[in-house]
C-alpha cells in the first residue's frame, strides 16, 4: 500500500532513487518522480492509492510493439483524463470474476496486465455511440479542465530535467503575492472565492509557511491563466486571469468537533460472536471496525486479545482459501498439459496460461505443476514445436 510513495516527495522516494542510481550508474531516475518539485509541492493528495491506466494507449502501443509501461503522468490523483483518447483512466481490472484495484508494487506485477488475474488490461477505442455516451458522462465542462490538466501536468513533468535547481519554498511566495495582486487586486479572500478555498489557505502559502497541494496549485493557475511550470520557474511572472470556469469541488468549512461514543459491551460481544462462527467467509478487524461504526486501532486497544483472535481466525481462512484457490488451479494446468499434448501441440508455460487463461510466472507456485506435468510426460529434453496453440483452443 505503501508502494505509491515511491514516485512522490517524500523521504522514502528520495532513498529509493539514490540506491537505484548508485546501483545503475544513472543520474537521471529522480526524474520518474516527483522529487525535482518536492520544495514547492505538498505530499499531501499527490499521488493517487492505487494505478491508473488508459485502455486504449495500452492498446495501441501492444499493437504498435512499443514498450507499455506506466507513465508518471497517471500516477497523478489530479490526472483522471486521457486527453489523446478522451476517455477515463481505470483503475479496476476489467475482468468481471476480478474487478480488483491495481496496487502500484506486487510480486507479481506486469505492466499492462493485471495482477491479481493476469488479464490484459488494454482495450481497442470505443464505438462511437459508447464514446459520445462516455462524453455525455464526464461533461463538456469537466472534460475542458481535465485536458487543461494532462496538458498542464505533462510539460511539468517532462520540462523538469532542463529546470536548473529545484525550486524552492520562497517561490511560493512571490508568485502567490503575484497572483494576489493582478488576479485579485490584493484581495485574498477575492481569490479565495474564485478557486473554491479558504482563504486561510492561500494566508499560509502567502506567509510561506506551506507548500500548497497539487490541487490548489492547479487551481490558482487555472483561474490566472498561466501554466504551472510558469508559476513555479518564471521571473517575471505574468498571470493573464479570464473568466474560466472550474468544475464543481469541495469548499473548505469547519465542522464541529464530534465525539464517537462507544459501547465497549456492544463491541465485545461481537468480537466473541465472531470468533464463535463456524461458517467462512470471517471477517478482518477492518471489517470489524466497519460493521460496528468504530476505529479498529480502539478495538485493538481495549479487547487486545479478542481482536488478535479475530485476525489469526481471519488469516487462517484467507490461507485455506489461497491453498483451495491454487489446488483447483494445479488440476487445471494439469488438465491443460495433458490436453495440449493429445493434440500434438507442445504444451509450453505459455501456451498452457494461454489455454487456462489463468498467468503462469517463472517464479509462481503454478509454475511446479506445470513442470511436474512435463515431467511426467518425458518432454523435459523436448524442444517446443512451432505450432500455433490459437487454432487448437478455438
Amino acid at each position: 500500500d505503501d508502494a505509491r510513495a515511491l514516485c512522490g516527495t517524500r523521504r522514502w522516494a528520495s532513498q529509493w532513487v539514490t540506491a537505484l542510481e548508485s546501483l545503475t550508474q544513472r543520474t537521471d531516475l529522480r526524474f520518474s518522480t516527483m522529487l525535482p518539485w518536492r520544495n514547492v509541492l505538498s505530499p499531501l493528495d499527490l499521488v493517487r492509492r492505487e494505478r491508473a491506466w488508459c485502455p486504449a494507449c495500452y492498446q495501441a502501443w501492444q499493437e504498435a510493439n512499443q514498450t507499455i509501461y506506466d507513465p508518471l503522468l497517471w500516477s497523478i490523483k489530479e490526472v483522471t483524463f486521457c486527453a489523446f483518447h478522451r476517455q477515463r483512466l481505470l483503475s479496476h481490472c476489467p475482468n468481471s470474476r476480478c474487478q480488483r484495484v491495481q496496487p502500484y508494487l506486487t510480486n507479481r506485477i506486469r505492466s499492462g496486465y493485471c495482477s491479481y488475474c493476469g488479464v490484459w488490461l488494454g482495450t481497442a477505442l470505443p464505438t462511437k455511440r459508447k464514446h459520445q455516451r462516455d462524453h455525455a458522462d464526464v461533461g463538456a465542462q469537466e472534460e475542458k479542465w481535465q485536458i487543461w490538466v494532462v496538458e498542464a501536468v505533462g510539460e511539468l513533468l517532462a520540462e523538469a530535467p532542463k529546470v536548473l535547481g529545484s525550486p524552492q519554498l520562497d517561490r511560493i511566495v512571490y508568485a502567490m503575492t503575484v497572483s494576489v495582486q493582478q488576479m485579485a487586486n490584493g484581495n485574498l479572500s477575492k481569490l479565495a472565492r474564485q478557486i473554491g478555498r479558504h482563504y486561510s489557505i492561500l494566508g499560509a502559502l502567502l506567509a510561506g509557511k506551506n507548500a500548497p497541494t497539487f490541487s490548489t496549485l492547479l487551481r490558482i493557475c487555472y483561474a490566472g491563466n498561466v501554466k504551472p511550470l510558469q508559476f513555479l520557474t518564471q521571473t517575471p511572472l505574468r498571470v493573464n486571469p479570464k473568466r474560466l470556469a472550474i468544475p464543481a469541488h469541495p469548499v473548505f468549512h469547519t465542522k464541529r468537533l464530534h465525539i464517537a461514543k462507544h459501547d465497549d459491551q456492544r463491541y465485545g460481544e461481537a468480537l466473541k460472536q465472531t470468533l464463535r462462527e463456524r461458517k467462512p467467509p470471517y471477517p478482518s478487524m477492518r471489517e470489524m471496525g466497519r460493521r460496528l461504526g468504530c476505529d479498529p486501532h480502539y478495538l485493538y486497544r481495549r479487547f487486545p486479545q479478542l481482536c488478535k483472535e479475530v485476525s489469526q481466525q481471519y488469516l487462517k481462512f484467507r490461507e485455506t482459501k489461497k491453498e483451495k484457490r491454487l489446488s483447483e488451479l494445479r488440476t487445471k494446468i494439469r488438465k491443460a498439459v495433458f490436453d495440449l499434448h493429445r493434440r500434438g501441440v507442445f504444451p509450453s508455460r505459455h501456451r498452457v496460461a494461454q489455454f487456462i487463461k489463468v498467468a503462469i510466472f517463472s517464479r509462481d507456485p503454478l509454475a511446479d505443476a506445470w513442470q511436474e506435468a512435463i515431467r511426467e510426460l518425458g518432454l523435459v529434453n523436448q524442444r517446443p514445436s512451432v505450432t500455433n496453440v490459437s487454432s487448437h483452443t478455438r
